[in-house]
């Protein structure tokens, strides 16, 4: 992070507790807000105002099965329940979180390959590698029934948080191009600007650009605790790793973000070479 952005006024916006819990109605997760009207879900970002009791006892039964299974580790438990899901609302958000749902599978999957046993490993490194490569398709496939759903959406019915969700599954797929133009959608249609500011954020911060720093204090500001995972990988992208660790992990005592405990262990491999 360079000296520009008030960098240590902002952090102390973690030792404050959160204003609400909100709830991703598409994933599951629990989305921790200090904008007591909204909230962005850690795990697949798509925008979310409701709380659990804003949703139906069948929704919230479903997500409680996604929920409980993703908690203990059990994938293929909840990769039933989101195809469970789909088979009774296949909206682009659900087609979007079920995509980041299985590329977290894959990635799971390709984690269970080992090089040090000391016989038998590499039929099961074929095993893994197969079904961590059938996950990472199976979210591919997707993402792409997502963008397409979106598509064939009618104008008069299209709303923002459909051209945010484009936006996020083009970035899913690094289509950068496509993901500017689904942007560019989104600030025409996005009255209250919330998604476009955390769209643009992360835009910003795929592109490395000098609009990532001022990106990610405006989402700072809006009170979404998410951005803190964007300042520290930014801070770790320019090198300064202790103080990457540092936001990360104040940021994992606020809310349970992948993201954050994924950029810790990177970080510790990183410093580990050094």
């Amino acid at each position: 992070m360079t000296d520009g952005m008030d960098f240590g006024s902002k952090i102390r916006l973690l030792d404050k507790p959160a204003n609400k819990m909100f709830r991703c109605g598409h994933c599951s997760h629990l989305a921790p807000s200090y904008n007591p009207n909204f909230g962005f879900c850690p795990f697949c970002e798509l925008y979310t105002d409701k709380a659990d009791d804003d949703l139906g006892r069948g929704q919230q039964a479903l997500l409680g099965e996604i929920y409980s299974s993703l908690s203990s580790g059990k994938f293929p438990e909840a990769a039933a329940s989101f195809d469970k899901m789909l088979s009774s609302q296949r909206s682009p958000q659900n087609l979007y979180a079920a995509a980041v749902f299985y590329t977290l599978y894959s990635d799971y999957e390709y984690s269970k390959r080992e090089y040090t046993a000391p016989r038998g490993f590499m039929e099961d490194n074929a095993i893994s590698t197969s079904s961590g490569l059938e996950m990472y398709s199976k979210a591919k496939l997707l993402l792409y029934q997502s963008i397409s759903l979106c598509d064939k959406t009618p104008k008069e019915q299209r709303d923002a948080l459909l051209y945010y969700t484009k936006f996020l599954a083009y970035t899913r797929l690094k289509k950068k191009l496509e993901a500017s133009r689904a942007l560019a959608e989104l600030l025409q249609n996005d009255n209250q600007r919330f998604m476009t500011e955390y769209a643009s954020m992360i835009h910003h911060c795929s592109m490395a650009d000098k609009l990532a720093e001022p990106s990610i204090a405006k989402v700072i500001d809006l009170g979404i605790p998410n951005a803190f995972y964007y300042a520290a990988n930014l801070l770790a992208e320019h090198r300064k790793f202790r103080e990457a660790k540092e936001l990360a992990a104040k940021l994992l005592q606020k809310v349970d973000m992948h993201y954050a405990k994924q950029l810790l262990v990177g970080i510790e491999r990183v410093q580990a070479r050094l």
